[in-house]
């Protein structure tokens, strides 16, 4: 298996089409009119020829798509995914749910090839590997701060807006809120937010423009209080800050726009 395995061409983004793997494909995949499929396990892990340690490649079903809905562009929902490729240099989109994903032993993928006319550039690789991830991580907030949150276009303020105007400058927003479930009568939802750049210039003063708009914005609801929240660069964030704050799951905000230039395999 090793020597066999060793110069694969699969890699994570790699699209085959249905035709090609039909005949190793699982029974509740097989027949259920898939055109293609994209690996999604990490390169390292594809890589690995010890078949004890990493015996799967980890595939999505994908449709080819004539239209990308923006809905389920940049990551922005955490179960269907309008992912851009490339097909012989030319732009198209596939769609991928990720409650679909299923595996295919390495032994039966040594003499197949994906189809290297399709690829998945770096930030949408990357954008990819976050919307994998993002299913695991994202912190759930009580449905009563979600309702509190949507009133006086406060969210469309915090996603829409900001996502227009200034996501290309703001790196993550992290979160802390108490109490960690539903009101009591005469309570209030205590909100810390960081809203974290890359400490230039242009970003700085993005950045502390959403604070000041946020802040602004949260005046206007009631049971929050976003006294506390600031601007700070990702140098001056500490351990601390990151165990304490919870990641907000926006990234589909900074995807709106390539970035490849932080990306790292590990």
């Amino acid at each position: 298996m090793s020597s066999r395995w060793v110069n694969t061409k699969w890699r994570q983004g790699a699209i085959c089409e249905n035709s090609v793997l039909e005949e190793i494909l699982p029974e509740d995949i097989r027949y259920k009119g898939y055109k293609a499929f994209i690996a999604i396990s990490h390169d390292c892990d594809i890589g690995n020829y010890d078949l004890k340690k990493e015996p799967f490649v980890e595939f999505l079903p994908a449709n080819f798509l004539d239209k990308a809905d923006g809905n389920y562009l940049n990551g922005k929902n955490p179960r269907i995914l309008h992912l851009p490729v490339l097909k012989n240099d030319v732009e198209t989109f596939v769609e991928i749910k990720a409650p679909a994903r299923f595996n295919i032993e390495k032994e039966n993928l040594v003499s197949i090839n994906p189809n290297e006319n399709y690829s998945v550039d770096d930030s949408n690789k990357k954008m990819l590997q976050d919307w994998l991830a993002a299913r695991y991580r994202r912190h759930a907030l009580p449905g009563e701060l979600v309702r509190l949150l949507k009133k006086e276009g406060f969210w469309k303020k915090l996603t829409e807006e900001n996502s227009a105007q200034r996501s290309r400058f703001i790196k993550q927003f992290r979160l802390h809120f108490e109490p960690n479930g539903d009101l009591q009568t005469d309570e209030r939802y205590e909100i810390k937010l960081l809203v974290i750049h890359d400490g230039t210039k242009e970003s700085r003063i993005n950045a502390e423009e959403t604070v000041f708009d946020l802040k602004k914005a949260a005046e206007k609801l009631q049971h929050i209080d976003l006294s506390n929240c600031m601007a700070r660069s990702t140098s001056e964030v500490t351990m601390d800050d990151l165990e304490y704050y919870e990641k907000l799951n926006l990234d589909y905000l900074s995807h709106k726009f390539d970035y490849s230039d932080d990306t790292q395999d590990y």
